[in-house]
């Protein structure tokens, strides 16, 4: 549900977040009346109003942008949840729900669905720099997946390591 809340609401307007919202519960009532919406609503509107976050809601932001090709001689497919192509940048975005891990680092399955995300980017923007975000609704944190652990995970991808090829 909040995957869709990011997505809908987040190609509105952000004057127009709370009634598009608002039509959103009342076309399901029997939704609306099984969950805590006010929680929903201030978990949505903490990403949406987060500055630090304000391009992937922005005009050039593409919600759900699918991604795919081959890497590390592997067919890759996935969706990054939010994608913006600026003039020297690229950043990618995908929401986790929940809370996040108590470590530093995400877990590998997230460091590899990054890592394939932002060798995929490198691919179709060679001259622009690629960042590479998880976004943990629950709290607001945002982890940046540094170059160098994307290239790890790609090398555990490369090795035989990781055997999913479809990413999420």
């Amino acid at each position: 549900l909040m995957h869709r809340l990011l997505e809908l609401m987040g190609s509105l307007p952000a004057e127009t977040r709370r009634a598009g919202l608002d039509r959103f519960w009342n076309n399901r009532p029997g939704l609306a009346a099984r969950l805590d919406r006010p929680a929903i609503e201030a978990e949505l509107f903490a990403i949406l109003e987060d500055p630090r976050l304000a391009p992937l809601f922005g005009p050039q932001a593409l919600a759900e942008a699918a991604l795919g090709g081959q890497v590390a001689g592997r067919t890759v497919a996935g969706q990054a949840d939010r994608l913006v192509v600026g003039q020297t940048r690229v950043l990618l975005a995908d929401f986790k729900t929940g809370q996040p891990p108590k470590t530093a680092k995400a877990p590998q399955d997230y460091l590899r669905q990054m890592a394939l995300y932002g060798a995929l980017a490198e691919q179709i923007w060679p001259d622009k720099e690629i960042e590479c975000w998880l976004i943990w609704t629950a709290t607001g944190r945002i982890e940046a997946i540094s170059t160098e652990d994307r290239q790890a995970a790609l090398a555990r991808v490369q090795a035989g390591l990781d055997g999913q090829s479809q990413i999420e």
